[in-house]
């Protein structure tokens, strides 16, 4: 099974993955936006985590998942 941590790259988000990474769990996507001007990124650099996503691209595919779900 997989994690997903949104914010992750965040301040709470970040210490989150760090707390699974813990517990053995590696098999997180992170979902977040990084944008140009941020270095959030630096609070990813020692985590283990599977994937990461921005947060635009997350929303479109879960309102993607809604529309098949609904029809």
């Amino acid at each position: 099974m997989k994690a997903i941590v949104t914010g992750g790259a965040g301040f709470i988000g970040s210490a989150m993955v760090w707390a699974l990474n813990q517990r053995g769990i590696n098999d997180i996507l992170i979902v977040d936006h990084l944008g140009d001007n941020t270095e959030k990124w630096k609070n990813l650099r020692k985590l283990k985590y599977t994937d990461y996503m921005e947060r635009e691209e997350f929303i479109e595919q879960i309102e993607d998942l809604m529309n098949v779900a609904s029809m």
